[in-house]
């Protein structure tokens, strides 16, 4: 699942962002990384806790980053691969080799990290925004 937040006036904050040159990344990423957390930490409390390895798997990746774009990821990490499973729902197959395998039921979906972006979106563009006002009044001085 992809999501991107478009902020109004982004053409005039990233002009301000360029003028900061190398810092400008950073910046962006601090802003960015401010929003995910809220989500992280709500996906965390959300998802189910069998045996709790998931809630705690629940991770921020930073991606692709540019002076006036970063991409992170929200969810569980490597060692928690099933999340998706969780968050999706899935067949219940059985069967070792392919010939035999057969899918002898549905376990329904429990969704955690979509709720937890749904519910949290305007916190995140708030925290988006004042990180990002914050950092660059403090860069610019």
């Amino acid at each position: 699942m992809s999501v991107t937040i478009r902020i109004d006036g982004f053409d005039i904050l990233k002009r301000k962002l360029r003028a900061l040159g190398d810092v400008a990344a950073d910046t962006l990423e601090e802003a960015v990384l401010a929003g995910a957390k809220i989500i992280q930490e709500d996906a965390s409390r959300r998802a189910p806790r069998r045996t709790g390895k998931l809630s705690q798997s629940i991770g921020i990746e930073v991606g692709d980053k540019t002076r006036d774009k970063v991409a992170v990821d929200v969810g569980p990490t490597k060692e928690a691969f099933y999340g998706k499973f969780v968050e999706m729902g899935h067949a219940l197959v059985r069967g070792r080799r392919k010939a035999e395998k057969r899918v002898i039921g549905y376990v329904p979906p429990k969704p955690f990290l979509r709720p937890a972006f749904d519910t949290n979106i305007a916190a995140v563009k708030r925290a988006v925004a004042s990180t990002l006002k914050a950092a660059l009044r403090r860069v610019a001085r």
